[in-house]
């Protein structure tokens, strides 16, 4: 199936020229650790380097053995790496500060309001959390402060539909001023007129999110910039994940180019019946990934007989990678 040869490969001189680099593949698979190596290779070149993750079970302090938390800090015992690990609520807390006067501001202009109704909207599950994440990684990117930012994504499942949330709130904002306008000229007979007015137009307001919102579109799918790494395993549910998250990105016109197969046998190790029968399955899989994307996209990691704690381990990960 693999030589040992095979398991040499020079993802890093395919990835060198990105900006963005976003790491995502069904749970399990093993994208943080390849997210976290991805990143420890590129700080060790002298690249200054943000590892962020939002996945909602973050696992980065225990791969680099070491605290990352939710501010951004440089992890202990690298150099030009910084880590950060996204929970709700500092997700929560970020989005207050950076929307929460807009949407107030918005929403108060036509109906009578106070500015509780920001903890009514931050508690709609997805809203606020997954549509901040990419608005945040737009900063990070414009703020030319890292060379490179290596963004561990949420499971499959979270990752798809926070691009299709980005993709449909365009195009729901394309249509937002009209109704807006429809709306407050009604309410604005209903209400206080004495009630003090926004201090910027709502419909700038809308137009700006609209532009921000098209701004975080075009900068994912421009090639140039941003790249999407799959995650994956060979087997069967997480071949056909892999084929469902290609698939749905391409509908998003974001292309990948490069998939990861985690966990794979060596056929020197396969001694005994049991390892044999597994290395003819992942074998199976490995053949059907080939036949559908070329031997080119795909890059292999064996199976390790430890778990990959410590940069230690990590270096390892970067070496077959």
């Amino acid at each position: 199936m693999l030589s040992e040869k095979q398991f040499e490969n020079n993802l890093f001189a395919k990835l060198q020229d990105k900006r963005i680099i976003m790491v995502g593949g069904k749970g399990g698979v093993g994208k943080t650790t390849c997210a976290s190596a991805i990143a420890l290779r590129f700080a060790s070149e002298g690249k200054r380097t943000l590892l962020v993750s939002s996945d909602p079970t973050p696992s980065l302090s225990d791969i680099f053995e070491a605290e990352v938390g939710s501010e951004m800090k440089q992890i202990p015992k690298t150099e030009n790496l910084y880590g950060l690990e996204l929970n709700y609520e500092q997700v929560i807390k970020m989005w207050r500060e950076r929307f929460g006067q807009e949407v107030y501001e918005v929403i108060s202009s036509f109906l009578p309001v106070d500015y509780d109704i920001l903890d009514y909207i931050t508690e709609a599950p997805g809203v606020v959390d997954e549509q901040f994440m990419l608005a945040y990684l737009l900063d990070l990117f414009q703020s030319n402060e890292y060379e490179k930012i290596i963004w561990d994504t949420a499971p499959a499942g979270q990752t798809l539909t926070l691009m299709r949330l980005e993709t449909r709130f365009y195009d729901h904002l394309t249509d937002a001023a009209k109704l807006y306008t429809k709306i407050h000229s009604y309410f604005d007979r209903l209400k206080d007129l004495t009630k003090p007015k926004s201090k910027r137009s709502p419909l700038k307001i809308i137009e700006e999110w609209r532009q921000l919102s098209l701004r975080i579109i075009s900068t994912l799918r421009d090639s140039e910039i941003a790249e999407f790494v799959v995650v994956t395993i060979p087997e069967g549910l997480g071949v056909y994940q892999t084929n469902r998250i290609i698939n749905e990105l391409g509908n998003y016109k974001i292309n990948v180019e490069h998939i990861i197969v985690n966990n794979v046998l060596p056929e020197s190790v396969c001694d005994s019946e049991f390892l044999l029968s597994r290395y003819n399955v992942q074998a199976k899989y490995i053949q059907a990934l080939r036949s559908k994307y070329g031997e080119q996209m795909l890059t292999f990691i064996p199976l390790l007989p430890h778990e990959v704690k410590g940069l230690d381990s990590l270096q390892k990960i970067c070496g077959f990678l």
